[in-house]
């Protein structure tokens, strides 16, 4: 029996998109609107292929795949991104820490970062209704697993992924944990 082979899927990772603020010291956490822009252009341009994680789980994985992936479930992803993303028929996939949903950032120091809100149930059922978008989970407070004793790193994990199916009657497909490694490249 021959191995299928591996097709390679671009994955693009996005925090906060926006204006960052003066006072932030994340400065890796920001994409400017314009820069995000230019980019869904130019997957559209190039003719890649948005896909959800679900389409990866069952194989389907056209020769120019990419999957955005939106982490920490901002609100700017329903204001901006969102918008954005229906416009030019694209796909993304956006992570949460399901303890933080309808409150803001607390995991940053907001001397250091200023807080953002981030999504609504209200919202993120509204976006798990939109075939071009999945969301996924992450911690439950968004912590990082590697930090933990492996019993509270998979109770953050089970624990996320069990409030996000009971509130969208749908397990997440994706599990987003950290800490990430950045990489970039051009598409």
């Amino acid at each position: 029996m021959a191995t299928p082979a591996i097709k390679k899927i671009r994955v693009l990772t996005y925090h906060k998109v926006g204006t960052r603020p003066s006072r932030s010291s994340s400065n890796k956490e920001w994409t400017s609107l314009s820069s995000l822009t230019r980019t869904l252009d130019k997957i559209k341009r190039n003719g890649l292929e948005t896909l959800l994680p679900e389409k990866i789980l069952r194989g389907e994985i056209p020769p120019k795949a990419v999957l955005l992936v939106f982490l920490d479930g901002y609100r700017s992803f329903y204001t901006t991104v969102y918008p954005l993303l229906k416009e030019r028929g694209l796909s993304a996939c956006v992570c949460l820490p399901t303890a933080c949903v309808g409150t803001y950032n607390s995991w940053q120091d907001p001397y250091r970062e200023p807080w953002q809100d981030l999504l609504t149930w209200e919202e993120v059922n509204e976006l798990a209704k939109d075939p071009l978008i999945s969301i996924g989970a992450q911690a439950l407070n968004r912590q990082d697993l590697t930090l933990l004793p492996a019993e509270q790193a998979a109770y953050c994990a089970q624990e996320s992924v069990f409030r996000l199916t009971k509130k969208l009657s749908q397990k997440p497909n994706l599990f987003a944990a950290y800490p990430a490694q950045n990489k970039t490249e051009n598409i």
